[in-house]
């Protein structure tokens, strides 16, 4: 498993730098292949700088985006303003990136001893604005996703052979906001796909950990895996009943049904008398 705290940097450079220069070679070899197709005269090295050129002022005004998330950044109860700001931003953002690329564009024909006419502002900058707020707000929905996965992944347990003492908290995310989960006020763990959930007197709190990861963290004492999908807190177990199939169902204090495996009840041995 990649530590992303660990390799942020490399990751975020990496992909962007791999994103652009995907799109640069791709629509540089449309363009030319659809001047050849129309036998319209163009120097092979034309669509990439115009490609290029946009991709580097992009890839500048990134940080730019970063920052200004950073002071307005979008929450549950707070994102009329972001949402305001952002999108008067996406205006300096294209006067910023059309401005940059003509200069580059300007220079590089220069010292390819030609001149570069980007044409009528008038008509131009409506157009490059068009595409500058599509992909101003595609940046902005890329930083948001990638603060989840770091945010998940600092949040996710420590492997098992990693432990030492047993958790005593953990951190949840739920509609925006970060919630710090005291595990013994934990009921019952349910497995979700790549993710647990955790029941407690509040509600429900999405945890990305495997159910074997939370096992192996959580006090034994305490917590028992009862099935490969649920764990239980033992002090919150109310009735365990045993069923046609041979396994059980366990009645939590909080009302909610648990199926049992049998595959599990040796180790509940000792701690629990049915």
């Amino acid at each position: 498993m990649i530590d992303l705290q660990r390799h942020r940097r490399a990751i975020e450079i990496g992909f962007w730098l791999i994103y652009f220069g995907a799109n640069v070679i791709v629509d540089s070899l449309s363009v030319i292949t659809e001047y050849a197709r129309t036998d319209r005269p163009l120097d092979s090295w034309e669509p990439f700088v115009c490609e290029g050129s946009s991709a580097i002022l992009t890839g500048l005004l990134i940080i730019a985006i970063a920052r200004l998330n950073q002071a307005w950044r979008f929450t549950v109860d707070a994102w009329r303003v972001p949402l305001f700001v952002h999108l008067f931003a996406t205006i300096p953002f294209s006067l910023m990136h059309v401005g940059g690329m003509i200069g580059l564009r300007e220079l590089v024909y220069s010292l390819m001893g030609r001149g570069y006419d980007f044409g009528n502002l008038f008509v131009e900058l409506p157009y490059e604005f068009r595409k500058d707020f599509t992909t101003y707000w595609f940046i902005l929905g890329v930083i948001y996703l990638w603060q989840h996965l770091r945010f998940l992944d600092a949040a996710r347990p420590e492997p098992v052979e990693n432990m030492q003492a047993p958790i005593e908290r953990l951190i949840a995310k739920k509609r925006g906001k970060e919630f710090v989960i005291n595990v013994d006020d934990i009921e019952w763990i349910e497995a979700a796909g790549n993710y647990a959930n955790l029941h407690d007197k509040e509600g429900v709190y999405p945890v990305r950990a495997s159910m074997s990861e939370l096992e192996g963290r959580l006090n034994k004492e305490r917590f028992a895996r009862v099935h490969r999908s649920y764990i239980v807190h033992l002090d919150c177990v109310g009735q365990i009943e045993p069923t046609e199939s041979g396994d059980y169902r366990i009645h939590m204090r909080d009302g909610a049904e648990i199926r049992f495996s049998r595959r599990y009840r040796s180790d509940l041995k000792g701690r629990l008398a049915f």
